[in-house]
């Protein structure tokens, strides 16, 4: 019999929570109007305190690229249903759209965005980005890093200072990057105290990533370009020289009519015909070569361009509102709980 008694008892973990969890509600039902008001005048602490915080403006822009299809591209869909996967079979070693965002995001692209001139919507100059974040900073600890990233050189191996780190952290959690992979389109997006300065260093973003992807592809292509052009370049050469000697031969054997001076004249013209076949050919080349690396560059649309901000983007007052009435709130509930424990 005590056994069955027992073993209907409530456990005391369970028991304890649930005499936990109704106090709680009891002294909820309570002191509503004090939870309430704590949270009220959270939420308007919430939104004063926005006003201390310095504006901030975000531009953005979206982009379309487009790239060389695979020859492939015809059989991908089926292809990836069979589980082939054929995103590396392309005619060209181009850059996949997806990997833009990185690009962006990288270390080399973040110091080129620093060195760049800027000018406020007050139309006050900076020779750099760097010189106008050091302008709005006032750690007077950081002054120095201006001097010491205008000389970082450009080498494989690079090697920053804390400060120059935690710089080149910032600025890349202001610049946001997402790809659309069902739309194809890239957004970007760069947030600063200054609406100019934001929009203009949106559009330097833009053209950086156009001009990386663009000497990415073509740098193979324009390789071959060039050496065409030092081959065509030889080929005039051996085409003067070998004109140059047919003609001073006819010259020098103008009325001479036996057979050994013929047969010289014949391989002479033979020398110059091939010396002009070859340039001709090469000629070709060129044009082919050329035409190719101008179809392997590639083409960024710009279907948003990078526009002015006129409102600004943080901090949202209704957000700082919510968050301080729900924290001061509950802050309100657990000293009332202690009080009453």
């Amino acid at each position: 019999m005590n056994e069955e008694i027992a073993g209907n008892k409530t456990p005391p973990e369970a028991d304890i929570l649930e005499r936990s969890v109704m106090f709680l509600i009891s002294l909820f039902k309570k002191n509503l109007k004090k939870i309430v008001l704590a949270g009220f005048i959270g939420g308007i602490l919430g939104g004063a305190f926005t006003y201390l915080l310095p504006k901030q403006f975000t531009a953005k822009a979206e982009l379309l690229p487009e790239y060389k299809e695979s020859r492939f591209s015809g059989f991908s869909s089926l292809a990836n249903l069979a589980g082939i996967d054929l995103a590396n079979s392309s005619e060209s070693d181009a850059i996949r759209p997806d990997l833009y965002p990185n690009i962006l995001q990288s270390t080399p692209a973040i110091i080129h965005l620093l060195k760049q001139p800027v000018k406020t919507i007050d139309n006050k100059k900076f020779p750099t980005l760097l010189s106008y974040l050091e302008s709005t900073n006032k750690d007077q600890e950081k002054s120095k890093i201006a001097a010491i990233l205008a000389d970082k050189a450009d080498t494989s191996v690079l090697n920053f200072s804390k400060d120059e780190v935690r710089l080149i952290q910032n600025l890349r959690g202001s610049l946001t990057t997402n790809f659309d992979k069902k739309t194809g389109i890239i957004y970007i997006g760069v947030e600063m105290t200054d609406p100019v300065i934001a929009a203009a260093t949106l559009s330097q973003a833009i053209q950086y990533l156009s001009n990386y992807v663009s000497g990415y592809r073509s740098k193979k292509k324009h390789d071959e370009s060039e050496f065409i052009k030092s081959r065509v370049q030889e080929a005039n050469n051996q085409l003067k020289n070998a004109e140059y000697s047919l003609q001073r031969y006819r010259d020098n054997n103008r009325n001479v009519f036996n057979n050994v001076a013929k047969i010289e004249e014949q391989k002479l013209q033979s020398n110059y015909v091939h010396a002009q076949n070859l340039r001709n050919d090469l000629l070709n080349q060129l044009e082919k070569a050329t035409l190719a690396e101008k179809e392997g560059r590639p083409i960024i649309q710009i279907l948003e361009p990078p526009i002015v901000p006129v409102k600004k983007s943080s901090p949202t007052r209704i957000i700082y509102a919510i968050a301080s009435a729900f924290l001061f709130s509950l802050t309100a509930l657990v000293v009332l709980s202690i009080r009453n424990r």
